[in-house]
């Protein structure tokens, strides 16, 4: 079982917000979506946010959420 700690313990997530940082500074607008469970935490979404990314959807989520967020 996970705890909402293991998604920023995890390296890739680690440096997520300096990779999204440096694919805006690179000019590049690829869509970015975070999946994670610290959500709750609204320092976590912000940093997320402030970071260059285009949502921040928390676990647990629904598939057509995910879904409707992609189309958009």
């Amino acid at each position: 079982m996970t705890t909402p700690d293991d998604d920023i313990r995890h390296p890739f997530l680690l440096a997520l917000g300096e990779r999204v940082r440096t694919l805006r500074a690179r000019g590049d607008a690829v869509p970015v979506i975070i999946l994670s469970a610290l959500g709750d935490r609204e320092e976590e979404r912000l940093k997320g946010l402030e970071a260059g990314a285009n949502d921040f959807l928390t676990k647990p989520c629904h598939a057509p959420e995910i879904l409707a967020k992609v189309r958009t």
